[in-house]
């Protein structure tokens, strides 16, 4: 997607300025989150972040105007998720991103992890519409954009007979809803993994009981942002065994 005609020669210079310090970017976050990236994942990443930028000028696709900031957080917030998985005693093959957005977390987890198997479910169609481009672009393999709303009655068209070994989303919604959105997806081994702020500790306090209904456990993983040091709380969710 190319600019807007309208775009002001400032803009469009400040655009061309971050682009030729995205690898710098993209690098100083893998440094600070004590998670390297190689040349493969460092340029595939600065292509998507690149079109996010273009595609964010023209329709809004995220809300964090500062580039350099939506790098680090984005990516951050991926790479803080990743090393979660990488920690997982089990195998992970099958991921859902509820409510992907723009790709975040789960098109920057194929980016730097192509061997998932992807599927990225968001409701809105310019969204969608990015994510197909990036996925066309990048000719990448295993990875499918589904544009619905998904729940316990609408289904993901490309769900695994046994389910997803993980599904995750980043503060979209009530951690409530995110459970009860995704929990018949989920393979009886597999867990569900939200991404949030400081606040979503005392949500996840309100519904212990309904966990415990459920049949479900969890743990709390604080931790920080790279770079920003932003406090972030990964709520990993489970089937008690």
């Amino acid at each position: 997607m190319p600019l807007s005609a309208n775009s002001h020669p400032l803009e469009t210079l400040q655009t061309n300025s971050f682009q030729k310090y995205l690898p710098e970017i993209i690098e100083r976050v893998g440094r600070a989150a004590s998670f390297p990236l190689d040349k493969r994942q460092s340029d595939r990443l600065a292509f998507y972040f690149s079109e996010l930028l273009k595609w964010n000028r023209v329709t809004n696709l995220t809300g964090i105007k500062d580039m350099e900031t939506l790098v680090i957080k984005h990516l951050g917030d991926t790479i803080l998720l990743l090393k979660q998985i990488h920690s997982h005693t089990g195998t992970i093959k099958t991921i859902l991103d509820i409510g992907t957005g723009a790709g975040i977390p789960g098109l920057i987890l194929k980016l730097i992890t192509p061997e998932f198997n992807m599927v990225l479910a968001e409701a809105l169609k310019k969204k969608c519409s990015f994510l197909r481009f990036v996925v066309a672009r990048l000719a990448l393999k295993n990875i499918f954009v589904e544009e619905k709303s998904i729940g316990p009655a609408n289904p993901p068209k490309h769900l695994p007979e046994n389910g997803f070994d993980l599904i995750v989303s980043q503060a979209t919604g009530s951690v409530r809803w995110f459970i009860e959105t995704g929990i018949d997806f989920m393979a009886p081994s597999g867990s569900m993994v939200l991404l949030k702020g400081p606040a979503g500790e005392s949500e996840l306090k309100k519904n212990v009981e309904f966990l415990k209904k459920k049949g479900l456990c969890y743990d709390l993983i604080r931790t920080r942002l790279p770079i920003l040091r932003h406090q972030r709380l990964l709520i990993s969710i489970r089937q008690e065994k």
